[in-house]
C-alpha cells in the first residue's frame, strides 16, 4: 500500500512537470509568432495569401468622357494589382462624384481621396509648372513627344514634382492630351473666316482665340451642343475626343486640325500622408507604374484622335488642316505667350526662365519644329 501510494506521487510530478513543459513551450511559440507579425521582413504572401490594401481613387470628371482618366483605370489600377507580389490594392473608385474638376487638388490634399488626378488648367496658382504647355502654343502635336518631354522636365526640375508635394501631394505620373483642334459650324479656309467669330474655349485657351481675330468665349463642354445648335458661339478649340464624347460633331461639321500642340494636362497623384503609410513594395510598384502611365496615356491619345477623326470623317465632318502661312502667322501673334509665362514663373521664385528654355528645347532635340521662334533671354 506503501508503495502503491509512493508510486502515485512520483507519477503525479511526472504528469504535472509534463502540463507546465507544454504550457511553456505553448507561452514560447505564441511570442514567436508575435514577433514574426512586427518583422518586416516577413511578408503577408509567405502566409499563402496577399494583405488587401483599400484606397479610394476618382477626380471630378465621370471618366467615360475624360480620355485621360480612362488610363487610370485600365493600365494603372490594373497594372499596380498585377505587379504586386504580397498585397493586393481594393480600388473604391469615385469619378466625377466626390468633387467637381476645380475641387480635384483639395480633394487630395484633404485626404477625401487617396489617390486620383489633378488638372492642371484648373490650378493655375499651385501647379503653375504643368500649365507650361497652354503657355506655349503650338508645340508638338504628338503625344508621345510630349510625354518624353514630360518626362526630362521632371527629372531636371525638382520643382516639377515640389508643387504638387506643397499641396499634400506626391506626383506619380503626368497626363497629356492629344493635340487641340477648332472646330466650327463653318468652313475655315483661312485665318481671315474667323475674323469676329465667336469662338468657345477654355479659359487657358482665350488667349490663342484672341490672337486669331476670333471673339473668345469662355464655356463649359456641358453647355457646347446646345450653344452650337442655337448660335450662342460657332464654335470651340477642343480634343477631338470631347468632340466625340459630348456629340458637339453633329452640330458643328468642320474641324480644322490647328497644330496648337498636345499639352501636360495634369498629374496623376497620392496623398502624402497616404504615401507615408503604404509598405515599401507598395510605394515602388507606384512609381514604376505611375512614370509609365505618362507613356501609356500618350500611347493612347493617339491612337483614339486616329479612330475619333475617322468616325467623325463617317458622319460627315469635313477635317481639313490649316495652310502652313497661317499657322506661321497665327504662332507670331502668340510669341509673347512663353516669355510672359517665365517671367511669371520667375516672380513666383521659380526658375522659369530655365523651365521655358528647357521645355522648348526637348521638342526642339525630339525633332519639332515651331511655326514662329520661342526666343526666352
Amino acid at each position: 500500500m506503501k508503495n502503491s501510494r509512493t508510486w502515485l506521487v512520483f507519477f503525479s510530478i511526472f504528469l504535472f512537470t509534463l502540463i507546465l513543459a507544454a504550457c511553456g513551450s505553448e507561452t514560447n511559440t505564441t511570442t514567436s509568432n508575435s514577433e514574426t507579425n512586427t518583422n518586416d521582413e516577413v511578408t503577408p504572401a509567405e502566409n499563402g495569401e496577399k494583405e488587401t490594401i483599400t484606397l479610394r481613387i476618382g477626380a471630378g470628371a465621370p471618366i467615360e468622357s475624360s480620355i485621360w482618366l480612362q488610363p487610370i483605370r485600365d493600365y494603372f489600377m490594373k497594372e499596380v494589382n498585377e505587379s504586386l507580389e504580397n498585397y493586393e490594392i481594393d480600388w473604391v473608385e469615385n469619378w466625377g462624384t466626390i468633387t467637381d474638376m476645380p475641387g480635384e487638388l483639395e480633394t487630395i490634399e484633404a485626404g477625401l481621396l487617396d489617390v486620383g488626378f489633378s488638372t492642371a488648367a484648373f490650378q493655375p496658382t499651385h501647379l503653375k509648372m504643368s500649365s507650361m504647355g497652354f503657355n506655349t502654343p503650338f508645340s508638338s502635336s504628338d503625344p508621345e513627344i510630349i510625354a518624353e518631354v514630360a518626362i526630362q522636365m521632371e527629372e531636371t526640375f525638382e520643382e516639377f514634382a515640389g508643387e504638387y508635394d506643397k499641396v499634400n501631394a506626391k506626383l506619380l505620373g503626368l497626363a497629356v492630351s492629344e493635340n487641340y483642334v477648332l472646330t466650327t459650324t463653318f468652313p475655315v479656309n483661312s485665318l481671315e473666316d474667323l475674323q469676329g467669330k465667336r469662338i468657345a474655349g477654355a479659359s487657358a485657351n482665350q488667349k490663342w482665340l484672341q490672337a486669331s481675330g476670333a471673339v473668345p468665349v469662355q464655356s463649359a463642354l456641358t453647355e457646347a451642343y446646345q450653344s452650337l445648335q442655337s448660335g450662342v458661339y460657332e464654335g470651340w478649340v477642343i480634343f477631338p475626343s470631347s468632340l466625340i464624347g459630348f456629340k458637339m460633331y453633329e452640330q458643328a461639321k468642320y474641324i480644322t486640325n490647328v497644330p496648337f500642340g498636345s499639352m501636360i494636362l495634369g498629374g496623376l497623384v497620392v496623398n502624402n500622408d497616404v504615401w507615408a503609410g503604404l509598405p515599401e513594395e507598395v510605394q515602388t510598384v507606384f512609381e514604376e507604374v505611375g512614370k509609365q502611365y505618362t507613356y501609356e496615356i500618350a500611347k493612347y491619345s493617339k491612337e483614339s484622335t486616329i479612330a475619333d477623326f475617322k468616325e467623325m470623317e463617317e458622319a460627315g465632318v469635313t477635317i481639313t488642316t490649316l495652310s502652313p502661312e497661317d499657322e506661321a502667322e497665327w504662332a507670331s501673334r502668340l510669341e509673347f505667350m512663353p516669355i510672359e509665362y517665365a517671367e511669371e514663373l520667375n516672380s513666383s521664385g521659380l526658375p522659369g526662365t530655365e523651365i521655358m528654355q528647357s521645355y522648348i528645347q526637348f521638342q526642339k532635340d525630339a525633332g519639332h519644329e515651331f511655326p514662329s521662334p520661342y526666343e526666352i533671354q
